[in-house]
């Protein structure tokens, strides 16, 4: 009577498209934050309001549907493997990493590559936003401040200006930013004058 063979090991299954999937939305989150973290330093970039209304459809639907599709993907993998998620973990994955990287996806879509191509082949130029509000003073991380109609919230504010270039801008108002970028954008120096 022959001994029973020992049980084979299961082989380990790959990984590589899980892998690089987190490594793909790891540079989504580094390009993505650069743009909102350059806001610290007071180095203020606005997208052109015809390029964020060109892409915000595209942004939000491919970067969230990716995230998810990742996030899914990568708790599959955990599970498969026999690693226990939690529910913590479980409603992390599922609340906050797909917005998380959406909204990092979308800023690098609507930011990043205007800013990308304007510090590559930018020239002296000028546009024209409307007005949402203008606070002089505001808060120590945006003195000053312009928020600019059109555009998304983070993204859409040009910070430390003169306060007397600020006082007489009323919502609703047109104002001219003046700055070095393209027809996506431009990181904005002065107001050149309120559009009629």
């Amino acid at each position: 009577m022959s001994a029973p063979s020992p049980a084979r090991e299961p082989e380990p299954r790959p990984r590589g498209m899980v892998r690089g999937l987190w490594l793909g939305l790891a540079v989504v989150f580094f390009l993505g934050a650069i743009p909102i973290a350059l806001k610290a330093f007071h180095l203020d970039f606005v997208p052109s309001e015809a390029w964020v209304t060109r892409t915000s459809g595209f942004a939000s639907t491919f970067c969230f549907g990716a995230a998810v599709l990742a996030t899914i993907l990568f708790a599959v993998d955990m599970v498969q493997r026999g690693e226990r998620i939690g529910t913590p973990g479980a409603i992390g994955m599922i609340l906050f990493i797909p917005v998380f990287f959406w909204f990092l996806g979308s800023a690098l879509v609507m930011l990043g590559y205007p800013m990308i191509r304007a510090a590559w082949a930018g020239q002296p130029m000028t546009m024209v936003f409307e007005v949402e509000r203008a606070k002089v003073g505001a808060s120590a991380r945006c003195r000053n401040r312009i928020e600019l109609r059109g555009l998304p919230v983070l993204i859409n504010e040009v910070c430390g200006l003169p306060a007397e270039s600020i006082v007489p801008l009323a919502p609703g108002s047109s104002v001219t930013l003046g700055g070095y970028g393209t027809e996506l954008g431009l990181f904005v120096q002065r107001i050149e004058g309120q559009a009629p």
